[in-house]
């Protein structure tokens, strides 16, 4: 999805217009890329960004409630989550169950850059039950840690969706991350990725589905606005993890800072 920096209603429309095409095509989880509602270039929106994701916050989460409600579908939306104290957000993806209704959100782990000024950084990590199967969520810069997925692979999670707004630049780390998760955890990650230029940021798209032994399953064009709908079977999970049992033979081990632990004398 392309969308337009501070345009929160027209980004809106677009979105719930991008849902029903989707819906049509098949698919039964769907989900936006990163901070769709407003845009992300944090330099540009500056002070913007809290009053865009306070005043519209309301709006937001009802127009995605009714847009997965009328398609009856599972939307992962990823906006900026108030909570109970008004100026204070977090950058989150909330996921609508078929029914309308908020199961819960994530909130983005590691922030990036200027997101450190106008966000807080999320401090707990789900998996959620769908009748498809479990769900993790994480945000763009969190694919780069492999503690956050590790962790929702141990918590169950059969399919990682990466809400994304990645920049061109940096393109062969999306590349890496999200093959290199999927594949280290045996299950499916989704990159949902954002296209378009925010000033000088090039968002260049190339979203993504990877197989559990981490080779891509489907992935749309560069610098294209686009639908990608596939069917996956989670037994691939099953039989993944069978012939590559990572987590099998992992050991859980834990390191010290030996400097740190050792006694004084």
């Amino acid at each position: 999805m392309e969308s337009e920096l501070g345009d929160v209603p027209a980004n809106l429309r677009k979105a719930v217009s991008l849902i029903g095409r989707a819906a049509e095509k098949g698919a039964q989880i769907i989900c936006l890329p990163e901070l769709f509602a407003t845009g992300y270039n944090q330099g540009i929106l500056q002070e913007r960004n809290t009053l865009l994701g306070s005043g519209f916050y309301q709006e937001i989460v009802r127009t995605m409630s009714q847009a997965a409600k009328e398609n009856h579908v599972y939307l992962i939306a990823p906006f900026a989550r108030q909570g109970n104290l008004k100026g204070v957000l977090w950058n989150s993806a909330s996921l609508f169950d078929e029914d309308g209704e908020l199961l819960g959100a994530y909130d983005k782990f590691q922030l990036c850059g200027l997101e450190k000024c106008n966000f807080r950084s999320g401090s707990e990590i789900h998996v959620f039950n769908t009748r498809f199967g479990k769900i993790g969520v994480m945000i763009c810069y969190d694919a780069g840690f492999p503690e956050i997925c590790r962790s929702l692979c141990l918590k169950g999670a059969q399919i990682v969706f990466v809400p994304a707004a990645w920049r061109k630049q940096d393109s062969y780390m999306w590349d890496l991350n999200l093959s290199q998760r999927a594949l280290e955890n045996t299950l499916f990650v989704a990159g949902v990725n954002r296209v378009g230029m925010e000033g000088k940021i090039h968002l260049f798209g190339k979203s993504k589905i990877c197989r559990p032994n981490g080779k891509i399953l489907k992935e749309l064009e560069e610098d294209r606005e686009d639908i990608l709908v596939e069917t996956i079977d989670l037994q691939d999970v099953l039989k993944a993890r069978a012939e590559i049992p990572y987590l099998r033979d992992r050991k859980q081990t834990c390191f010290y800072d030996l400097e740190c632990s050792e006694e004084k004398e």
